[in-house]
């Protein structure tokens, strides 16, 4: 992590449809946990800020990669 910020790149995937959703599990449990309704640990998105209720659906943070692409997770904290 550099002002925190982590940098993570994947090498030799194939064209395809993609999605990037990830979870700070603050306490390692291996899982992320909640509260009433919304996660208790950090959660992002790739490319997409989730300001919803309900769960977001692949369709929201899907994209094509055809060449190098550089996609922004901006993790949530309640």
């Amino acid at each position: 992590m550099v002002n925190g910020t982590v940098t993570y790149e994947y090498t030799d995937l194939p064209e395809d449809v993609y999605g990037i959703a990830l979870f700070d599990d603050e306490n390692s449990s291996g899982k992320i946990d909640y509260g009433w309704f919304m996660p208790t640990e950090g959660f992002g998105f790739g490319d997409y800020w989730h300001t919803k209720w309900s769960t977001p659906h692949f369709d929201n943070f899907k994209f094509t990669l055809k060449s190098n692409k550089t996609i922004t997770v901006k993790v949530k904290y309640l």
